[in-house]
């Protein structure tokens, strides 16, 4: 695969990061005294420093430590200095199928998994750059207009979810996305919106336009409204909810969906097992944007901590007060965060949060948002006050990463 070296100026980065620590120093002992509304700092990597495009879609980190970004003009892996950057060549049977990188993931063999535009599935290597494309078993013109979520269960397999169509699974011997590989099957005329696999039991929790399904691996078992064999408490307390995604168990045992029918606002709930405790939480996001907002997904960090971003929002669950807290946009400061949106957050393996978020100029509408000339924000890598004593550089390869 053709690629190309964007370097950074290096003395000019090590300038630029000793004055953000600097900064960071100074702001943080003004915290202590004050305790201003601000509680984040965010350093700004964009064009400047030679991403490719400001419409970033999703972050991944390697075995190695490298950064990989995937914008809608191309891949880029980043090494902490410079860019080094991959498009699609036409001729090149190795290279991408097209530059939209709209989600990633790393396998266990250290592939990293790509959806492309026009749900074009395959993965990288990460070690010759070659782009391997796999084929999708379904009729071409409805995958390619499709809007679809790539996910992975427990063992890493990619799971294509096509919205209100199908879900196919990878099989590895095979080399193909397709329907006859996955461990569960529907109900007839049930829809797949998103999928999520937990770790307490390794059941499948498959969100549906007509509400949720659950795979018992065990029992082999498959459970839904009407129809709930198992009988789980889940599936009963969600059990009138219509158009269903974001499934997710977090570690304290809280079950989370989104409820967002047609014709009302969305609800966001979550339900503690334990307790038995139902909450809705789209009253307190409302809140918090004072406006519209649209939840695009629930992100938790390795030491437990929530977040939920999407189109408006970007917040975090203060577990002590029980009400999610907005990290606010287009305050005054270099270090600050502007952004009308977040499409993504991913945690790296020093626990730095990367957030790729995206700014719409005022007299734009949102269908704009395909237009690059109207996207200003980039990647950010964000830095809490837990994360300070790891301010020092890290070393991946003998060169510098944040």
């Amino acid at each position: 695969m053709r690629s190309r070296v964007i370097f950074e100026d290096i003395n000019s980065h090590y300038l630029l990061l000793r004055y953000f620590i600097m900064s960071l120093l100074i702001s943080m002992s003004t915290a202590l005294l004050a305790q201003p509304k601000q509680q984040y700092l965010f350093y700004h990597l964009g064009s400047r420093n030679g991403l490719v495009s400001n419409e970033v879609m999703c972050v991944e980190q390697d075995t190695t430590g490298f950064i990989w970004i995937g914008t809608l003009n191309g891949l880029q892996r980043y090494d902490g200095r410079r860019f080094l950057s991959f498009n699609h060549v036409p001729g090149d049977p190795f290279s991408l199928p097209n530059d939209g990188i709209h989600q990633m993931f790393m396998d266990k063999k250290n592939r990293l998994w790509i959806r492309c535009g026009e749900n074009r599935m395959g993965y990288m290597n990460t070690s010759d750059f070659r782009f391997h494309e796999i084929h999708v078993a379904y009729p071409e013109l409805p995958l390619r207009d499709a809007d679809s979520r790539l996910a992975k269960d427990n063992d890493g397999n990619p799971i294509l979810i096509l919205d209100r169509k199908a879900a196919l699974t990878y099989n590895e011997a095979a080399g193909i996305f397709d329907s006859k590989y996955n461990r569960f099957q529907l109900p007839a005329k049930w829809g797949p919106q998103g999928i999520f696999q937990d770790r307490v039991n390794n059941d499948y929790w498959i969100s549906c336009d007509s509400g949720l399904v659950k795979y018992s691996i065990k029992e082999k078992l498959m459970s839904y409204r009407g129809h709930n064999i198992t009988h789980d408490p889940i599936i009963d307390v969600y059990a009138n909810l219509m158009h269903t995604a974001l499934p997710y168990r977090d570690r304290s045992g809280r079950f989370w969906l989104l409820s967002w029918p047609a014709s009302s606002a969305a609800q966001f709930y979550s339900y503690t097992i334990a307790t038995k405790e139902l909450v809705d939480w789209d009253p307190n996001l409302g809140d918090i944007t004072k406006g519209y907002h649209e939840t695009y997904a629930l992100r938790e960090e390795e030491d437990g901590t929530l977040w939920v971003y999407g189109g408006g929002i970007f917040a975090r669950l203060n577990e002590g007060k029980k009400t999610f807290e907005l990290v606010e946009s287009n305050l005054p400061g270099e270090f600050s965060i502007r952004y009308d949106g977040v499409r993504n957050v991913f945690e790296d393996r020093e626990h730095n949060f990367w957030v790729s978020g995206f700014q719409v100029t005022k007299d734009c509408i949102a269908l704009i948002l395909l237009a690059s000339s109207c996207i200003r924000c980039p990647i950010y890598v964000s830095m809490t006050r837990k994360n300070m004593k790891r301010m020092s550089p890290i070393f991946y390869n003998s060169q510098m990463a944040i």
